[in-house]
């Protein structure tokens, strides 16, 4: 990973008056720019109960589509 990805990573870890769920939310970002993909995401899951749900989602543009829906 190049030094100025891995610096905005270390920014985002480095904040102190940030919600957990705007650090998620940038760290997808950043890490989705890094690796040049055009979506990216972060999802929560259950074994117990076989099921996962996408908590955070980042797209590069609106002409991504957005994922909707629970995977069972």
């Amino acid at each position: 990973m190049q030094s100025s990805n891995l610096s905005s990573i270390e920014a985002l870890l480095d904040s102190h008056n940030r919600t957990s769920e705007i650090i998620l939310t940038e760290a997808i970002q950043c890490i989705g720019e890094a690796l040049q993909v055009d979506r990216g995401f972060k999802a929560v899951r259950d074994p117990p109960r076989q099921r996962c749900r996408i908590a955070f989602v980042w797209r590069h543009d609106e002409s991504v589509p957005d994922i909707a829906f629970e995977m069972e």
